[in-house]
């Protein structure tokens, strides 16, 4: 009697939990970035018990090939204000790092870097800077193949102006003869 207690007790208390293989999109991630679409791009969030970090990365739509543009915000919930340099990265996988170590200029809250992926497919974007000790955060997303190249363009737009030579050749022809 006293064995199958307890063991009602453990299924109850399995009851509402998360599933090992799924995991929760709102549970807190050390060093992991938060990522929210919106509608002009992605908001990047993150925060510990002494930083926290806010920013954005435009445009909405991350192609290959199109420039991106990331801009973070380095906050302190106590002490002085952080102005030190950031080091903001865009990695690919199987691709080099790009990377850029920015600086904010006097009276500028955010720190921009703009970078071009050349690739399709998942990226992740590093952002690390120094307060009482280093910190690397990391957000991942994903960037769609690039526009349509032009040549098609081209191809139509010749075979619609040989197309508007040739019907007017022929009705010069037709009154003509």
């Amino acid at each position: 009697m006293l064995t199958s207690a307890y063991l009602c007790v453990l299924v109850l208390s399995q009851v509402g939990e998360t599933p090992p293989n799924s995991p929760d999109p709102f549970a807190f991630v050390p060093n992991k970035i938060r990522i929210t679409q919106t509608h002009t791009g992605r908001d990047l969030s993150w925060a510990d018990a002494e930083d926290t970090l806010t920013g954005s990365i435009t445009p909405s739509a991350l192609m290959e090939g199109l420039p991106l543009t990331v801009s973070v915000k380095v906050g302190s919930f106590q002490g002085t204000e952080f102005d030190g340099p950031v080091r903001i990265a865009l990695r690919a996988d199987g691709q080099p790092t790009m990377e850029q170590l920015v600086q904010r200029d006097k009276g500028d809250k955010t720190w921009l870097a703009k970078f071009t992926p050349t690739v399709e497919g998942h990226h992740t974007l590093e952002v690390s800077f120094r307060t009482t000790h280093n910190k690397v955060l990391a957000a991942d997303f994903e960037v769609q193949g690039g526009r349509m190249p032009r040549w098609p363009w081209y191809v139509l737009g010749v075979a619609i102006t040989l197309g508007g030579v040739g019907i007017g050749l022929r009705q010069a022809l037709k009154k003509g003869g």
